[in-house]
Protein backbone atom coordinates (compact mmCIF):
# COMPACT_ATOMS: atom_id res chain seq x y z
CA UNK A 1 0.00 0.00 0.00
CA UNK A 2 2.94 2.17 0.96
CA UNK A 3 4.55 2.10 -2.50
CA UNK A 4 1.31 3.23 -4.24
CA UNK A 5 0.75 5.71 -2.35
CA UNK A 6 4.04 7.01 -2.48
CA UNK A 7 3.79 6.34 -6.25
CA UNK A 8 0.60 8.14 -6.33
CA UNK A 9 2.10 11.53 -4.12
CA UNK A 10 5.11 11.52 -6.38
CA UNK A 11 2.61 11.13 -9.87
CA UNK A 12 0.35 14.58 -8.20
CA UNK A 13 3.83 16.81 -7.47
CA UNK A 14 4.92 16.00 -10.52
CA UNK A 15 1.20 16.80 -12.49
CA UNK A 16 1.19 19.92 -10.36
CA UNK A 17 4.33 21.62 -11.83
CA UNK A 18 3.53 22.95 -15.41
CA UNK A 19 5.94 24.74 -18.17
CA UNK A 20 5.41 28.29 -18.03
CA UNK A 21 6.20 29.46 -21.18
CA UNK A 22 8.17 33.21 -21.28
CA UNK A 23 8.30 35.40 -24.41
CA UNK A 24 10.39 38.07 -24.37
CA UNK A 25 10.26 40.89 -27.41
CA UNK A 26 13.20 43.31 -28.44
CA UNK A 27 13.09 46.23 -30.50
CA UNK A 28 15.88 48.41 -31.51
CA UNK A 29 15.12 51.92 -31.99
CA UNK A 30 16.57 55.18 -33.26
CA UNK A 31 15.38 58.67 -32.91
CA UNK A 32 14.11 60.17 -36.15
CA UNK A 33 16.79 63.44 -35.59
CA UNK A 34 20.54 62.82 -34.89
CA UNK A 35 23.30 60.83 -36.20
CA UNK A 36 22.52 57.80 -38.11
CA UNK A 37 19.62 59.17 -39.31
CA UNK A 38 19.51 59.65 -43.06
CA UNK A 39 15.92 61.42 -44.34
CA UNK A 40 15.06 61.37 -47.65
CA UNK A 41 12.23 63.90 -48.46
CA UNK A 42 9.04 62.11 -50.30
CA UNK A 43 6.72 64.25 -51.92
CA UNK A 44 2.87 62.86 -53.21
CA UNK A 45 -0.05 64.20 -54.69
CA UNK A 46 -3.09 64.28 -53.14
CA UNK A 47 -6.35 63.53 -55.46
CA UNK A 48 -9.68 64.49 -53.78
CA UNK A 49 -13.04 63.84 -55.06
CA UNK A 50 -14.92 66.83 -55.53
CA UNK A 51 -18.31 65.29 -54.49
CA UNK A 52 -19.02 64.43 -50.68
CA UNK A 53 -19.64 61.55 -49.42
CA UNK A 54 -22.12 60.52 -46.61
CA UNK A 55 -20.94 57.16 -44.78
CA UNK A 56 -22.99 56.33 -40.84
CA UNK A 57 -21.95 54.51 -38.40
CA UNK A 58 -23.49 52.81 -35.17
CA UNK A 59 -21.93 51.73 -31.66
CA UNK A 60 -22.70 51.16 -28.20
CA UNK A 61 -20.39 50.62 -25.20
CA UNK A 62 -18.96 53.33 -22.29
CA UNK A 63 -16.08 54.46 -24.41
CA UNK A 64 -15.72 58.20 -24.95
CA UNK A 65 -17.29 59.99 -28.33
CA UNK A 66 -13.80 60.27 -29.46
CA UNK A 67 -13.64 56.72 -30.11
CA UNK A 68 -17.12 56.75 -31.87
CA UNK A 69 -15.78 59.65 -34.31
CA UNK A 70 -12.31 57.50 -34.90
CA UNK A 71 -14.32 54.47 -35.61
CA UNK A 72 -16.61 56.27 -37.90
CA UNK A 73 -13.58 58.14 -39.63
CA UNK A 74 -12.30 54.96 -39.64
CA UNK A 75 -15.36 52.68 -41.29
CA UNK A 76 -15.68 55.67 -44.28
CA UNK A 77 -12.15 55.41 -45.06
CA UNK A 78 -12.77 51.89 -45.99
CA UNK A 79 -15.94 52.20 -47.80
CA UNK A 80 -14.69 55.33 -49.93
CA UNK A 81 -10.69 53.29 -50.48
CA UNK A 82 -9.24 57.07 -49.63
CA UNK A 83 -6.19 57.52 -47.34
CA UNK A 84 -7.64 60.91 -45.30
CA UNK A 85 -10.96 62.25 -44.82
CA UNK A 86 -11.12 66.23 -46.03
CA UNK A 87 -13.35 68.46 -43.84
CA UNK A 88 -15.14 65.53 -41.74
CA UNK A 89 -18.62 66.85 -40.80
CA UNK A 90 -20.73 64.94 -38.17
CA UNK A 91 -24.00 64.48 -37.23
CA UNK A 92 -23.97 62.29 -34.22
CA UNK A 93 -27.28 61.18 -31.68
CA UNK A 94 -27.13 59.15 -28.67
CA UNK A 95 -29.76 57.42 -27.08
CA UNK A 96 -29.39 54.98 -23.92
CA UNK A 97 -25.97 53.35 -24.46
CA UNK A 98 -26.10 53.49 -28.31
CA UNK A 99 -24.51 56.14 -30.65
CA UNK A 100 -25.07 56.38 -34.08
CA UNK A 101 -23.00 59.07 -36.16
CA UNK A 102 -23.47 60.52 -39.78
CA UNK A 103 -20.43 61.28 -41.32
CA UNK A 104 -20.23 63.89 -44.30
CA UNK A 105 -17.04 64.56 -45.90
CA UNK A 106 -14.73 64.22 -49.03
CA UNK A 107 -12.53 61.58 -50.15
CA UNK A 108 -8.53 62.12 -50.66
CA UNK A 109 -6.06 59.49 -51.83
CA UNK A 110 -2.29 60.10 -51.59
CA UNK A 111 -0.80 59.23 -55.58
CA UNK A 112 2.60 59.82 -57.25
CA UNK A 113 4.85 58.97 -54.38
CA UNK A 114 8.45 60.44 -55.90
CA UNK A 115 11.75 61.49 -54.05
CA UNK A 116 12.11 65.37 -53.72
CA UNK A 117 14.09 67.43 -56.39
CA UNK A 118 15.73 70.43 -56.49
CA UNK A 119 12.97 71.99 -58.66
CA UNK A 120 10.93 71.11 -56.18
CA UNK A 121 12.57 73.45 -53.45
CA UNK A 122 10.75 76.22 -55.23
CA UNK A 123 7.45 75.40 -53.81
CA UNK A 124 8.71 75.30 -50.19
CA UNK A 125 10.66 78.53 -50.75
CA UNK A 126 7.43 80.31 -52.29
CA UNK A 127 5.17 79.09 -48.63
CA UNK A 128 8.36 80.03 -46.56
CA UNK A 129 9.17 76.83 -45.53
CA UNK A 130 12.67 77.33 -47.00
CA UNK A 131 14.63 80.86 -46.84
CA UNK A 132 18.03 80.66 -48.06
CA UNK A 133 18.17 84.63 -46.90
CA UNK A 134 18.20 83.23 -43.51
CA UNK A 135 19.45 79.93 -42.95
CA UNK A 136 20.42 78.07 -39.76
CA UNK A 137 23.68 78.79 -39.92
CA UNK A 138 23.38 82.79 -40.89
CA UNK A 139 23.30 84.96 -37.96
CA UNK A 140 20.44 87.94 -37.93
CA UNK A 141 21.67 91.23 -38.33
CA UNK A 142 21.30 93.09 -35.39
CA UNK A 143 18.15 95.05 -34.33
CA UNK A 144 18.59 99.21 -33.72
CA UNK A 145 18.03 99.53 -29.85
CA UNK A 146 15.54 101.71 -29.15
CA UNK A 147 16.13 105.43 -27.41
CA UNK A 148 14.83 105.76 -24.47
CA UNK A 149 12.22 108.50 -24.04
CA UNK A 150 12.14 111.18 -21.04
CA UNK A 151 8.56 109.66 -20.58
CA UNK A 152 9.55 106.84 -17.85
CA UNK A 153 10.90 109.71 -15.97
CA UNK A 154 8.42 112.08 -16.21
CA UNK A 155 6.22 109.23 -14.35
CA UNK A 156 8.87 108.85 -11.70
CA UNK A 157 8.64 112.18 -10.81
CA UNK A 158 5.00 112.75 -10.51
CA UNK A 159 4.96 109.49 -8.50
CA UNK A 160 7.72 110.51 -5.73
CA UNK A 161 6.11 114.39 -6.13
CA UNK A 162 2.74 112.55 -5.36
CA UNK A 163 4.06 110.33 -2.64
CA UNK A 164 5.49 113.56 -0.88
CA UNK A 165 2.61 115.55 -1.40
CA UNK A 166 0.36 112.60 0.12
CA UNK A 167 2.65 112.76 3.05
CA UNK A 168 3.12 116.38 3.56
CA UNK A 169 6.46 116.66 2.77
CA UNK A 170 5.94 119.32 0.08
Amino acid sequence: MKPFLLLGAAALTLASCSLQKQTSNTAKTLGIYGAGVIQKPVLTNLKVNPQSFTSSYAGSGTQGIDYHKSQAIAKAMIETKADVIIEPAYTITQSGSGISIALKGYAGRYENFRPMEMADTSLLIDVGIIDYNNGPGDTPAPKPAKKKGKAGWILLALLVGGAAAASGGL
